[in-house]
């Protein structure tokens, strides 16, 4: 178990890179339009962030089983600071573009850092807690990192976003360095048991208990980044006739559910198992995009968003738990990385695909239809797990 000093740096570290990131995606519109681009492609550096994560996500989890838990953390905030800071110098798109990638590479070597760590530092029966913890204050930047870049970037310039991203990074490096967050270090595997990184996933992808942790990562991603980010707020204002800062505050107040979403399945997981928190998770999901088309007006659409958000705080934890659940020894890193390459294509494809449905469907089909596909995937968790024997957590 972690001690008291290393776990509060640990935390720190956590707090610090959330901040960092959510008020960095915050300017970075802004600092596009600085750069020249058309509006069209304001997005752009959002699409290679999470096409950079879909490439690393496997090959960052295998890295992190050899290398140790705690010496990836410190390469992710490293490499972070640096190819975020490099991107700052450059007044070239397509050179920034590039460099941002390798920011959106360090990002998904941290991301599945902080969970593994959590995850094997925890006590036994705690694990889902534990998780989801973590993944709670990790949210923490929805809520504080935007106000501090507005303010920063309306005083300084939107450029201020590459040293708000990348001294408080040097920051958590350093306190990753001073402070070890716990003793994940890689087990000695004997020369028998080293296999490759192909034969390991491959055997992975042989358990059902995995697959639900990737449809169930897909789906969160998807529907999240294409509904949640996109759709919704376009509904809202096109068709229920919301003001842009209507759905600022809207979505920001649903970013504090999904926090407690996360909370809750992290607790919901040790007792009832997370493989049941993830069915709960889905179905949740399926009303909240059900209900959004019935609802109108300023409540109506905020307890529709705040639903949604907090189905996906909810899966964002359980997910996580049963990937890490399904892998055996020195398969965390490889099982959360393959897991979270699901959702990257979740995060990448949703955008496009949801707007898409939006534009040539309606809403009143697309909101819907997410919402049949959360239904089937419920469906078809409980006949993967049908075979397998219920597990609970204990709660101390």
């Amino acid at each position: 178990m972690m001690t008291v000093r290393p776990y509060l740096a640990f935390l720190t570290v956590v707090a610090i890179h959330s901040i960092a990131t959510s008020g960095a995606e915050a300017l970075l519109p802004f600092y596009m339009k600085f750069l020249g681009a058309s509006t069209a492609l304001a997005g752009l550096p959002f699409a290679m962030n999470s096409l950079s994560r879909f490439f690393t996500d496997p090959l960052a989890g295998a890295a992190s089983d050899r290398l140790g838990s705690k010496w990836f953390l410190l390469l992710a905030c490293l490499l972070g600071a640096l190819f975020s800071l490099l991107a700052g110098a450059t007044s070239q798109l397509a050179i920034f573009l590039a460099l941002w990638a390798f920011v959106g590479a360090s990002e998904s070597m941290f991301a599945l850092s902080i969970r593994k760590i959590a995850f094997e530092n925890a006590p036994p029966g705690r694990e889902g807690r534990a998780v989801g913890n973590v993944t709670t204050l990790y949210g923490i930047g929805n809520v504080v990192g935007p106000p501090i870049a507005g303010s920063l970037g309306s005083r300084l310039g939107t450029q201020v976003l590459f040293l708000m991203y990348g001294a408080p990074l040097l920051l958590c490096a350093a306190l990753s360095w001073l402070y070890p967050p716990g003793g994940s270090q890689p087990k000695p595997i004997q020369q028998a048991e080293r296999r490759s990184f192909f034969r390991e996933g491959r055997d992975l992808f042989k358990s059902r208990l995995f697959w639900v942790a990737c449809l169930a990562m897909f789906f969160m991603f998807f529907a999240r980044w294409g509904g949640l980010k996109v759709a919704f707020p376009l509904f809202a204002v096109e068709e229920r006739g919301l003001s842009i800062a209507d759905v600022g505050s809207i979505l920001g107040v649903a970013g504090g559910l999904d926090m407690l979403g996360r909370y809750l399945a992290g607790r919901c997981s040790d007792r009832w198992g997370a493989r049941n928190a993830v069915a709960w998770g889905l179905f949740a999901s399926a009303l909240g995009f059900t209900a959004i088309i019935f609802m109108s007006g300023y409540a109506g659409l905020l307890t529709a968003a705040c639903g949604m958000a907090l189905a996906f705080g909810f899966l964002n934890v359980s997910s996580t738990t049963v990937a890490l659940e399904a892998a055996g020894n020195n398969q965390g890193g490889l099982a959360l990385g393959l897991a979270r390459w699901f959702g990257s294509m979740g995060s990448t494809t949703g955008p496009f695909l949801i707007a898409l449905l939006a534009e040539t469907l309606g809403y009143g089909i697309v909101f819907p239809l997410v919402g049949l596909l959360a239904i089937g995937l419920v469906a078809y968790v409980r006949v993967l797990l049908r075979s397998l024997l219920a597990v609970s957590g204990t709660v101390g």
